[in-house]
């Protein structure tokens, strides 16, 4: 994709442009939002870095790509952490700079922006590009603080970031101008005494980079550096003046131009494992079962009934208030064509929600049942139309029989007090887990009743949002630190083993994410009961074993008959898996 990258000038916006680049991404523009007042380096924003702000006219001529730039007028008026569109917030001025590029650049599909913690800021991003139909690309976003800088400072001699601004217990202005690699050992002693964030995401420290792989003409040198007392705390900064220099790095060694592929951009940073470590251990589990054998002990633990409900079974609606949740159960039409049954849905939904003086707002989650998939995207764009405030509902949705009168059918669970609504709806493209590609939140969870619902997750490739396929997996490593398994030549057996595994891994980073971590119960989707009961049984099973957290207090046959397996119709993506159900947090 076509991408312009919102650059401070600091280390993270910078580097996440590189791993825009590794993953095949154009960049086509670069853009600022700078203090609207003359002479001004810093204002208190709660967006955007804007120390050193003077050297970023001078990455265009760097890159030879386009920098746009325009002034910060507005300021933090909507503080909360949830946005929506908001009269005269510096949010706006980003919506507005991002509209100004894209009316220069009508083709650029994405936005780079450097949030590694900072949901405020990755919220706000996400909500720009929302509206103007772009994708947030945010690669950094919830990688380990270590490794991340680690990645960084291992490459100063060809990304060139120096302390710019000090503001923590242990740093002072001795420290400015100090490379990554000369910080980094400081940087782990500080977090190890006080906590100190090793990237800087608490504000101790901020950066300006003055070299980078993607500066292809020129880098930026350093004339002349004051230092500034910022206030009566502990906080300097500098005071740089700067000019651009030849790079002279056009040839490699062998006297060749050099050729910017993704080898070349690649060469720079690190793409993190597929696997997480306990989740690489759960795949080789998997592989080491003989032709995917299920313990006889293991199957008395688990309740296999089977039940095949007819096309003509009467789907009862149903409605109940139990405690401070309101449970709606199979709404239905039965009207002649699918848009006038969807419409008769919602409508009959928002009827009953306005009886209660409730508002789609307060649905945590939604289970959509769709008599064919084929009619998802038809039924989706009226959904998803309920749906515009933060924190849509978690959804699961699958193809599987209904009645042969009804294309569709929904169910809803209500939280009564929307100030108890809390929720995890992250559209950003990353490693993490897969961004939200419609209208539904990774989690929405109730803090009255520490209770949360959790969207069912698909076996997505995070960074390409593509399921695992034996092309697509051969450019990544599963566990770069394994044994030979994950270089051995994948067949199909080995991707059910990964799809089965890496969506539980996303559905785990969900619920740590949120930090409700013990498991109510566990429902796994599958299209295929056949070949997937057993890997998805012995999957939860090597899950259970390992995940110490669900392990207090609780026996082993109690975790594991919180699983629930499910034979469907079809998956969303045509995918052979998926994951969701209800988590919780213990509490005094």
């Amino acid at each position: 994709m076509k991408f312009v990258a919102l650059v401070s000038g600091g280390k993270d916006s910078c580097f996440n442009i590189l791993h825009c680049l590794a993953q095949g991404h154009q960049l086509v523009a670069l853009a600022n939002l700078y203090p609207s007042q003359e002479g001004v380096e810093e204002i208190d924003s709660f967006m955007f870095q804007t120390v050193g702000h003077n050297i970023l006219n001078l990455y265009e001529e760097c890159t030879n790509v386009p920098l746009y730039r325009i002034p910060i007028r507005g300021f933090n008026k909507n503080s909360s952490l949830q946005y929506s569109k908001t009269d005269n917030d510096e949010t706006e001025d980003l919506f507005g700079l991002l509209s100004l590029v894209l009316k220069n650049h009508p083709d650029v599909q994405a936005v780079s922006s450097g949030a590694i913690l900072s949901s405020y800021q990755r919220i706000r991003v996400e909500d720009c590009c929302t509206r103007l139909s772009l994708i947030s690309l945010a690669y950094l976003w919830n990688r380990d603080q270590y490794n991340l800088m680690n990645e960084m400072q291992s490459i100063s001699d060809s990304f060139d970031a120096r302390i710019l601004k000090v503001a923590a217990i242990g740093l002072n202005q001795n420290h400015l101008g100090l490379p990554l690699n000369k910080m980094f050992p400081k940087l782990i002693d500080l977090n190890r005494k006080f906590e100190v964030h090793i990237c800087g995401e608490g504000g101790e420290f901020e950066t300006i980079v003055l070299d980078t792989p993607f500066f292809k003409d020129k880098k930026i040198i350093i004339q002349n550096q004051e230092i500034i007392k910022h206030s009566n705390d502990d906080v300097y900064y500098l005071l740089l003046d700067v000019k651009t220099q030849d790079k002279k790095i056009d040839y490699d060694i062998k006297h060749k131009p050099i050729d910017y592929n993704l080898d070349y951009w690649r060469s720079f940073i690190t793409i993190p494992n597929l696997f997480k470590p306990k989740f690489y251990d759960i795949f080789k589990d998997l592989c080491n079962l003989p032709n995917n054998e299920l313990d006889d002990n293991l199957i008395q633990n688990l309740n296999t009934d089977s039940e095949i409900l007819p096309y003509d079974y009467n789907f009862e609606y149903k409605l109940l208030h139990i405690g401070n949740k309101l449970f709606i159960s199979n709404l239905t039409s039965n009207k002649p064509s699918l848009i006038d049954q969807t419409n008769e849905i919602f409508q009959n939904l928002l009827s009953i929600l306005s009886q209660r003086n409730l508002s789609t707002e307060n649905i945590v989650s939604t289970t959509l049942l769709l008599n064919s998939m084929n009619n998802f995207q038809k039924i989706n764009s009226i959904y998803q139309s309920f749906f515009l405030k933060p924190l849509p509902p978690a959804r699961v949705c699958i193809e599987t029989n209904l009645p042969k009168s009804n294309e569709l059918m929904l169910s809803c669970v209500i939280l009564s007090d929307l100030n108890k609504k809390l929720g995890l709806h992250i559209q950003s493209r990353s490693y993490w887990a897969p961004q939200n590609i419609g209208p539904y939140s990774q989690s929405n969870y109730d803090n009255e009743n520490y209770i949360a619902t959790l969207a069912g997750q698909i076996p997505l490739i995070p960074s390409i949002m593509e399921l695992p396929t034996v092309d697509n997996l051969n450019e990544l490593d599963i566990n770069s630190n394994s044994d030979n398994t994950s270089r051995k030549s994948l067949d199909n057996d080995d991707i059910n083993r990964i799809s089965t595994v890496l969506s539980l891994q996303h559905l785990d980073n969900v619920i740590n994410a949120i930090n409700y971590k013990i498991f109510a119960n566990v429902v796994c989707y599958t299209n295929n009961g056949n070949t997937f009961l057993r890997l998805i049984i012995n999957t939860w099973k090597s899950y259970v074993a390992k995940t110490t957290t669900q392990m207090q207090n609780k026996t082993t046959t109690d975790l594991l008959k919180r699983l629930l397996v499910v034979e469907v119709s079809l998956l969303p993506k045509d995918s052979c898996v998926e994951w969701g159900g209800l988590s919780f947090q213990e509490y005094i």
